[in-house]
């Protein structure tokens, strides 16, 4: 069980939250079920620690009815050498059920960490019901894209798409409420179109890449043309966004070393952005 931890420097533990957020007066015990989302590390306000934050995807006072709203918990932690030399991050397990004391927030959207305490997740039969269900596939069923599945660590919904032919990874942002509606009616209209836009996107990654592909050419290399270059990306996934943008993530065939030509751009504004990842 992981010891409480007060940073030096710090005054109250609402300070460990850096966001402008009001905080209650006093701290309370609440339970709590581990979400998938996945857990992330930040700098404090001082050297001395890092903000360690994982979210609740339910919880509730001991004895009150469940809040079936995502609380985002913050929790101090002493800095390792390195930034992320520490074990906090598989201290609380997702889906495990955790009793905590914290400090919420006003709206009671936010907490920070202050003691964490032994407890058999068998006697919580309301956060134990919310894990069943988070367990449940959630599947939306298309004619164009077949059974698309709810990834609950990323909030999308992922599935196969025939591209010009070929097979290809495809995900579908969700709006607040898991929808994608109107994400499917973009992808419907892009998919229609799939020829023209298979070509405005490779000439479009040809247009602001051609020119570093060469420069990452080892020494001695011929140059990369614009025809080569063309023949050589592939899109490997396709991503959907809830305000009508899509993303096309190309295989480079090893000319940026390995990394993904990303292109994106809209229905109505066409190809608006390209750049390097991975």
């Amino acid at each position: 069980m992981p010891t409480p931890y007060h940073p030096p420097g710090i005054e109250s533990l609402s300070e460990i939250d850096m966001a402008d957020v009001t905080y209650q007066d006093q701290s309370v015990i609440i339970c709590g079920l581990v979400s998938l989302e996945p857990q992330a590390g930040s700098n404090g306000t001082n050297d001395s620690y890092m903000v360690h934050s994982l979210s609740f995807a339910a919880w509730h006072r001991p004895g009150e009815p469940i809040v079936e709203r995502e609380l985002d918990v913050f929790r101090a932690v002493p800095k390792g050498e390195e930034f992320f030399d520490t074990d906090c991050f598989e201290d609380f397990p997702e889906l495990s059920i955790q009793k905590f004391r914290v400090l919420l927030s006003e709206d009671e959207t936010r907490a920070v960490f202050e003691q964490a305490f032994l407890m058999d997740d068998k006697d919580d039969e309301a956060l134990i019901a919310v894990r069943e269900e988070l367990k449940k596939p959630v599947v939306v069923s298309t004619k164009l894209f077949g059974d698309l599945v709810l990834n609950r660590q990323v909030e999308w919904f992922e599935g196969t798409a025939i591209w010009n032919g070929e097979k290809v990874p495809i995900a579908f942002d969700t709006d607040e409420e898991l929808g994608i509606t109107k994400q499917l009616q973009t992808a419907e209209e892009l998919f229609q179109d799939s020829a023209k836009w298979g070509e405005l996107i490779a000439e479009f990654a040809a247009k602001e890449n051609l020119s570093v592909a060469n420069d990452w050419r080892l020494q001695g290399a011929p140059r990369i043309t614009k025809s080569e270059f063309l023949q050589r990306i592939k899109p490997s996934f396709i991503i959907i966004q809830t305000d009508g943008e899509f993303k096309f993530s190309c295989d480079d065939d090893d000319m940026f070393g390995g990394h993904s030509i990303d292109i994106s751009g809209s229905l109505q504004e066409g190809l608006t952005h390209s750049r390097i990842s991975g």
